[in-house]
């Protein structure tokens, strides 16, 4: 998989970050944080990042251990004109751990967390 923007695996951790040309040098005013197991997000990510609006979009793959989906997501998130970060957890960290794991990769000084199985209104 060519990464176009930065990629790298946590051996303590157990997991590879996927971040998109727009992340590096973003400075978000909201951080939009997204966490899922077995659901697709990238109709969320395509989404958001219509019109990027100084969000940036935070995924959270929680140790789904799908290797087609982590590749679908990670290439919506080097297509998404919004600064996009992908974490894939290849241990299932829970609820509670998965969202305190999103809020450390925020950068913004606001957060909103969305389900991978939503949608924004028109």
């Amino acid at each position: 998989m060519s990464m176009t923007g930065h990629s790298r695996m946590d051996a303590p951790n157990r997991e590879k970050i996927v971040t998109n040309a727009a992340w590096a040098n973003a400075q978000p005013t909201l951080s939009v944080l997204t966490p899922f197991l077995r659901d697709d997000p990238t109709p969320l990510i395509a989404a958001l990042g219509k019109n990027p609006t100084g969000a940036e979009i935070v995924i959270l793959d929680d140790g789904t251990n799908d290797d087609a989906l982590a590749d679908k997501v990670a290439k919506a998130v080097e297509a998404c004109p919004a600064p996009a970060c992908f974490i894939r957890s290849y241990d299932n960290l829970g609820r509670s751990k998965g969202r305190n794991r999103l809020i450390t990769t925020a950068r913004a000084k606001h957060v909103l967390f969305l389900d991978a199985d939503m949608l924004p209104d028109d």
